[in-house]
């Protein structure tokens, strides 16, 4: 079915009554919202919690809540006693929104007075029958209107019925996002409660802009939260707090939310992006945003986060050479499982994340652009990437771009059986070349996807363990030299 805008404006105008007519006489509104609390979650999902008041008799009363978004979830509202009351005993709830959708508020007028036409033309009569409009040559179903000698009249498409004008709307419908309770009080008087609700399209993320400076030593970095709200309500003065999650750093660290290759790794992360199959709710990280925050509906809002003129950086080069193809999927014993390889080796900046460098605080998961400034003040994109999580005392990497003159290979050199389908072993050499001008040291990752249990049988360069099922050889090459390294890792399963 389709509507124009003009329809649902001029219903808008209508519906200015407080009392309908599925809701009695002595029902009481409740105060408006105050002492408004948003917990927003990563996913587009927020937790909100705010004061309410209502006055009403000892005994059963009807409720009505206003000044409520659109997209509340009404399968759970929570209400607690506040002050010292013993709170509202619900007997029964309803969510009453007539302007949610198309259909919604023909419902509500059906076997009641239509006034439908084009132009000047018009015909009233009692709704008896609601439309389905389909463009031809799909057949729809027509919106019928019962005339008062008997006859039905009806409009087969949304031409024909391009103008509704419904009658006592303000007595029959909701114009706005209402909870209507029936309610038992245990006393008479005002009393005050705490309601809260699950709401959808209130969202957040963090963005970030660094600056790298002509030395290439320091760096600006500007980081601020973008709050996001098409909920289809506002809020006024609200204390909110970020709650990062397993399920939304692991859907914000795929670039392209189109590509679905099985998994890739990338440095800093200990399980590859696109396969993070393993991701909940419950909070890995929370974020107190700093005084008051107003956010109307439809409107984003973006507040600081994090500001350090001169992040000291250094220049690193990291060598991640495992590529898997799209048909090898966490088959832990299929022999063939990461033998594929790319040679990049990329250029990173390293930070520490430290109050001496101007930080001491969790940085979360975002967007993230990547300037250079040269030695007149002008300011070049290098690119966008996405920064990783940077807990407060750990070190953060921002990926700049290939390396040059810069090279790994990656060759798996044995694999066996040594307890068929329950122990393995894997060998591979790592070759990497230096042909810059300078001597570089390369971080070298080695991701031991195919099990948790594993044992690092032989090698012939140290390494460290820098994630439960990752290592990381840091081997130095001069100008124009090579370097080889060997190991055999055992899995047990």
């Amino acid at each position: 079915m389709s509507f124009s805008k003009s329809i649902f404006l001029g219903c808008a105008a209508l519906l200015a009554g407080s009392l309908l007519s599925n809701v009695s006489q002595a029902a009481v509104e409740a105060s408006p919202p105050r002492q408004v609390t948003l917990q927003i979650y990563d996913t587009g999902l927020a937790l909100a919690s705010e004061l309410r008041s209502v006055t009403a008799r000892a005994g059963d009363s009807d409720v009505v809540v206003k000044q409520l978004p659109a997209k509340l979830d009404p399968r759970l509202c929570l209400r607690d006693a506040h002050g010292g009351w013993r709170g509202i005993d619900v007997l029964e709830q309803h969510f009453e929104y007539d302007l949610a959708d198309r259909s919604r508020l023909l419902r509500r007028y059906l076997d009641r007075n239509l006034v439908v036409g084009v132009g000047e033309k018009t015909r009233e009569g009692r709704l008896v029958g609601l439309p389905v409009w389909r463009d031809p040559p799909y057949p729809s179903d027509p919106l019928v209107l019962a005339q008062p000698d008997g006859g039905l009249l009806s409009f087969y498409t949304a031409g024909e019925a391009a103008r509704i004008t419904f009658p006592d709307a303000a007595k029959i419908a909701f114009s706005q996002p209402t909870l209507v309770w029936r309610a038992r009080f245990p006393s008479e008087g005002q009393q005050n409660f705490r309601l809260g609700y699950l709401l959808n399209d209130l969202s957040w993320q963090a963005v970030y802009d660094v600056v790298l400076e002509p030395d290439a030593l320091h760096a600006r970095l500007d980081g601020r939260i973008g709050l996001q709200n098409q909920s289809g309500g506002s809020f006024a003065g609200a204390t909110v707090v970020l709650l990062e999650t397993e399920r939304g750093r692991a859907a914000g660290e795929l670039d392209d939310p189109l590509e679905t290759p099985p998994h890739r790794y990338s440095y800093g992360a200990s399980v590859p992006r696109t396969e993070a199959s393993i991701a909940t709710l419950a909070p890995a990280q929370t974020h107190n945003v700093s005084g008051k925050v107003t956010l109307a509906d439809g409107e984003t809002v973006y507040l600081p986060l994090v500001s350090v003129a001169k992040l000291p950086v250094q220049r690193i080069y990291v060598y991640d050479g495992v590529r898997f193809d799209r048909f090898q999927r966490n088959r832990r014993n299929d022999w063939n499982y990461g033998t594929e390889y790319h040679t990049t080796v990329d250029t990173y900046l390293e930070f520490q994340n430290t109050t001496a460098a101007g930080l001491g605080q969790n940085l979360p998961l975002g967007r993230l652009r990547l300037y250079q400034q040269s030695d007149d003040g002008l300011v070049d994109l290098l690119g966008a990437d996405t920064l990783a999580p940077v807990a407060n005392g750990q070190s953060g990497q921002l990926r700049v771009g290939p390396a040059r003159g810069l090279r790994g290979e990656r060759e798996r050199t044995g694999y066996s059986e040594v307890r068929p389908m329950h122990e393995y072993e894997e060998s591979f050499e790592i070759r990497l070349s230096n042909n810059s001008d300078q001597t570089a040291t390369i971080r070298v990752v080695e991701h031991l996807y195919r099990w948790t249990e594993f044992e690092i049988v032989k090698s012939d360069t140290e390494y460290e363990t820098t994630d439960p099922q990752t290592i990381e050889f840091k081997p130095e090459i001069k100008p124009g030299g090579r370097k080889a390294i060997h190991y055999t890792v055992r899995y047990s399963w």
